[in-house]
């Protein structure tokens, strides 16, 4: 990722759908799916066994991303009040992504871990902000199956009604 342009490309903004790739660029340029959530304030990275030091650090372990536990700067918690009414302190951290290959520079993520979600990552307002992106949330839906896409998925056993 050419850093130099990031801003550049921040400026430019894209339609994204509902899914996107999100690659991490600072943690070797993994790359895993994630979410749009247009009602989260900050986007979430899916971490287990979280530990804050008191010089300023965090580390936390995400297989999806290493299979080492990766430690980073602390860049401040985030209070986060669930629909349910609870609410948690969360850390939050900042990372070079890029998303659906648009380069984001230092953008933040707060740790939780998602382990029970479908995904691992959830890209909220202040990523779809920096990107400029566009939400176009028919871009992800498959399209109409014909008939003769539905023969082939089901095989030719089963009838058919037009």
């Amino acid at each position: 990722m050419d850093l130099d342009n990031a801003n550049a490309s921040q400026q430019s903004g894209s339609t994204i759908g509902n899914t996107v790739s999100v690659t991490f660029v600072t943690i070797g340029n993994k790359t895993v799916d994630g979410k749009v959530d247009t009602g989260a304030t900050t986007s979430s990275l899916h971490a287990e066994n979280i530990s804050m030091d008191k010089n300023g650090s965090v580390s936390f372990v995400c297989p999806e991303l290493s299979p080492n536990r990766i430690s980073m700067a602390l860049a401040g918690t985030q209070d986060v009040h669930s629909a349910d009414g609870g609410g948690q302190a969360r850390p939050m951290i900042k990372m070079d992504v890029e998303i659906d290959g648009h380069p984001i520079r230092d953008a933040v993520f707060n740790l939780n871990d998602r382990s029970n979600m479908d995904v691992m990552v959830l890209v909220g307002q202040n990523i779809i902000k920096a990107g400029g992106f566009l939400i176009d949330v028919a871009k992800d839906e498959n399209p109409i199956a014909t008939h003769e896409s539905l023969e082939d998925a089901v095989g030719p056993d089963l009838e058919l009604q037009a």
